[in-house]
């Protein structure tokens, strides 16, 4: 595989973003009941959202549909008829769960999207404040915050930044080891840490003699963080160590 069928992979098969368009696609074939195009959209958008979070709290739902319909008593006349339907079922401690599942394949699929893996081909110059560095995401903006969209950006910087070729540290990756910067003090915190330096370290082997690049994005005050999540130079002591640039040069 090539470094460009490898992005392709990387944006479109391990991206979290790629989620809920997943979703949707699995559901969106099924014998609604339903003759309006709008009750459809909210019937895909209720199994997709259900899919993925297994059981919720029916305010939690509505909630989460409110804000990409608009329409809080069409998604609740939808949302009974689909329990009337036997797609959902309705708790007697106030919970709807889906009656759903995925395959052994697509849930295996599900796992492995995760946040954005740095880039093994150069980045999308970015024009207008829209624009992405990755090739195959959908549109966003610049600024972390997207109601600032309009606002002047500097994008020169951004392209800059964006461009700077990376690599992992193999020393610290082999010789050290990620440790948390306070006490975790639940079985569920404990949990989830193992199973982020569980992906980190998989990830980075991944990438071990691939050089690679990290996008940026600036804050509501003009600051840039890197668009990063296991692998970053903006985190922890051994996340930083991780990074570094793939044509350095020694300090004397």
């Amino acid at each position: 595989m090539n470094q460009y069928e490898r992005e392709r992979v990387l944006e479109t098969e391990l991206c979290k973003y790629q989620l809920m368009p997943f979703l949707r696609d699995k559901v969106r074939g099924l014998p609604y009941p339903f003759t309006e195009e709008l009750e459809k959209s909210i019937a895909v958008e209720i199994l997709a959202q259900m899919l993925f979070y297994k059981r919720t709290s029916p305010a939690v739902l509505i909630g989460l549909l409110h804000n990409r319909f608009h329409n809080t008593q069409k998604c609740l006349e939808v949302l009974n008829e689909l329990i009337e339907q036997d797609y959902l079922d309705y708790s007697a401690n106030d919970q709807v769960i889906t009656k759903l599942c995925l395959s052994t394949e697509d849930s295996e699929k599900l796992a492995k999207m995760m946040y954005p893996q740095p880039m093994v081909v150069p980045p999308n110059k970015l024009k207008r404040n829209s624009d992405t560095g990755y090739w195959y995401m959908p549109k966003g903006c610049v600024v972390l915050r997207s109601h600032f969209q309009d606002k002047d950006v500097n994008l020169d910087h951004l392209n800059r930044v964006n461009s700077v070729k990376l690599k992992i540290n193999k020393e610290v990756l082999h010789n050290r080891e990620n440790k948390p910067k306070k006490e975790l003090p639940t079985i569920q915190d404990r949990a989830n840490w193992n199973k982020f330096v569980r992906q980190q370290r998989e990830i980075a082997e991944s990438y071990e003699d691939t050089e690679f690049y990290l996008t940026h994005k600036y804050d509501k005050r003009g600051r840039i963080y890197c668009q990063g999540y296991h692998i970053s130079y903006q985190s922890n002591d051994f996340t930083n160590a991780l990074v570094e640039f793939a044509n350095g040069e020694k300090c004397i």
